[in-house]
């Protein structure tokens, strides 16, 4: 279904950016464990196009599966926009993923 990294791999962290690794990594030290929200907001399109397909949600839904989280998000095919909100997440930061640095 995906073209660079399967949905296990970015489940197990190996597919991801060094923020969010440092993050947990702050976050674990210092004990916290809270309930985040996360938007997600299209900024630019390739091309600078005026507007896109919102797609990959099927994608998403396979990533997702089996984690406690929950997700809001325009419907697959919907046109989208720059700077409008098509997806936000909400679940525990921590989700004990296995998240590690990367090579």
């Amino acid at each position: 279904m995906f073209h660079i990294a399967d949905a296990d791999e970015i489940r197990q962290g190996k597919i991801t950016d060094v923020y969010f690794i440092r993050t947990l990594e702050v976050l674990k030290a210092r004990g916290i464990d809270k309930r985040v929200r996360a938007k997600f907001i299209v900024r630019t399109l390739p091309g600078n196009a005026a507007w896109a397909i919102f797609a990959g949600l099927e994608e998403l839904a396979e990533v997702v599966r089996g984690l406690d989280v929950r997700m809001r998000a325009m419907r697959e095919g919907t046109i989208i926009r720059p700077y409008e909100p098509v997806l936000e997440v909400e679940g525990m930061y921590t989700i004990s993923l296995p998240l590690r640095r990367p090579c």
